[in-house]
Order: structure tokens, then C-alpha cells, then sequence
């Protein structure tokens, strides 16, 4: 929707001025707009992927969250 795509292209001004924008979605039309996504699964990163402006390319991990202290 218009709305969406909208937000969008203001996250994408702010990440250009040089801030981290952390965006979660279940859109993939919105995920690839992101340089990366990272794919979870039951609180497990399952994928990290590089697009956009980088050569698309993939790791597959499995790091659960449970580990990770935010």
C-alpha cells in the first residue's frame, strides 16, 4: 500500500544519514528493500542476508537468542 512505501522512503533518508534502522517485518517486498535481513525462526536467526547496494549473498546460521544478551 501507498502508506507503507511512503514510511519506507523515510527510513530509507534517515539509514542515509548514517542511522541504523531496525525494521521487522513478514512483508518480503518491504525486506528487500533492506541492505540486510536477517531471518528468524521459533527465536532462532536462521539466515542473515546481504542485498540492495552489496552482491546478494546468504549465511546460513543457527544462533539461538537465547544466547544473546540485548
Amino acid at each position: 500500500n501507498r502508506k507503507n512505501w511512503e514510511v519506507m522512503d523515510i527510513l530509507n533518508k534517515i539509514n542515509s544519514e548514517e542511522t541504523t534502522i531496525l525494521l521487522v517485518t513478514h512483508d518480503a517486498k518491504v525486506a528487500a528493500k533492506a541492505d540486510k535481513v536477517i531471518y528468524l525462526e521459533d527465536g532462532t536467526i536462521r539466515k542473515i542476508c546481504r542485498l540492495a547496494k552489496h552482491k546478494d549473498s546468504c549465511i546460513i546460521v543457527n544462533v539461538s537468542l537465547q544466547n544473546v544478551m540485548i
